[in-house]
């Protein structure tokens, strides 16, 4: 069975994509339960460690996964429509974060007084998060936490989903998108030219952005790649050893992106709980700077049971909330997007 079959079998919406971008999304809050517990050097020698292995693949997998089913997207999709898609599914729940920490958050938790809060610039530089101009600080907020100052860490990978959207976007109007060998040729060239441009040194971004390529290209190859078991195990073993190996990250990508296609195509009967929603962003969202209020409030909760036992429920809430009242409303904008791209074009001509 290929994976287009498989993809058939389960008539297009296997639920094992669900469960593994909710699983992924805990990964994420279980790994920042070490670091912001007990400080930046404990997290750095759990990441040399054999623990890292575990949390290494993590956020690559989230960016096999989206290549994977962007690739669809595109597939169904003029452009200009794909790029809304994408713009409505990642800003709309991100700006609602960003303005929460910023105007509630921080105001409530910040060392320095109300005034001086809210005129210092590091407030105002926050709200560029939103069009991903990264900033981590907000004046006076979480100073004091084994982890200072950094109110969501997990906002680095924004810009860089973003960048491989536009990129993806690119390789459509070339023409390289839709033509799978020049595709896969490129992911190549890709991941080759990544490891010689940084010499086997290690890289945050690089897995993640082969990482989409190989999502991508496996959609494009789905009708002839297999959907197999045994092939799954052996890039589970493989993605094991690439990540272990001095620069092996920058060759990961393709294992990585079969097993979490393979595991995505899984099938299994959705709980009531998350039929109808999708709350992975929110976790992945809300998570970190949960854990940093946590983390400054309760200073007895200093271990990375009690960060993780207490982050989990808190965050699963914002998480749907941010879904019922904000992520799937934008989404509902989704059906507008071709009569504005017509009515765009026809007042384009015109």
């Amino acid at each position: 069975m290929t994976i287009a079959q498989r993809f058939e079998t389960v008539k297009w919406h296997p639920t094992g994509f669900d469960y593994l971008r909710i699983a992924l999304a805990l990964g994420v809050i279980v790994w920042h339960s070490f670091g912001l517990s007990y400080g930046r050097q404990y997290a750095h020698e759990l990441a040399l460690s054999f623990a890292g292995v575990l949390e290494a693949p993590i956020v690559p997998m989230f960016f096999a996964l989206s290549g994977f089913l962007v690739a669809g997207s595109l597939e169904r999709n003029t452009l200009p429509v794909f790029l809304g898609l994408r713009a409505l599914r990642i800003i709309p729940a991100l700006a609602a974060e960003v303005c929460l920490s910023a105007l509630i958050l921080g105001p409530l938790l910040t060392m320095d007084a109300t005034r001086l809060y809210f005129a210092d610039p590091k407030f105002g530089a926050y709200f560029l998060n939103i069009v991903a101009d990264i900033h981590y600080l907000l004046p006076g907020v979480f100073h004091g936490n084994p982890y200072p100052d950094i109110v969501n860490g997990q906002l680095w990978t924004v810009p860089l989903e973003s960048k491989c959207y536009i990129a993806l976007a690119g390789l459509a109007i070339l023409g390289i998108a839709k033509r799978r060998y020049f595709f896969l040729a490129a992911a190549i060239t890709l991941s080759l030219g990544l490891w010689y441009l940084h010499r086997g040194q290690a890289s945050d971004s690089a897995p993640l952005v082969v990482g989409f390529m190989a999502g991508v290209a496996i959609f494009r190859f789905k009708n002839v790649i297999p959907w197999n078991r045994w092939l799954a195990l052996a890039s589970l073993v493989l993605m094991i050893i690439a990540f272990r190996l001095p620069g092996g990250v920058y060759f990961a990508g393709f294992p990585t992106a079969y097993l979490t296609v393979w595991v995505g195509l899984l099938n299994p009967r959705k709980i009531w709980l998350i039929r109808g929603a999708d709350y992975s962003y929110g976790l992945y969202l809300y998570g970190f700077v949960i854990q940093q209020a946590i983390a400054s409030l309760l200073s007895w909760s200093h271990q990375w049971y009690w960060n993780l036992l207490l982050a989990v429920p808190g965050t699963a809430l914002f998480a749907a909330l941010s879904w019922t009242f904000v992520e799937k409303p934008a989404l509902r904008v989704r059906e507008m997007l071709p009569s504005l791209e017509r009515s765009t074009a026809q007042a384009t001509a015109a």
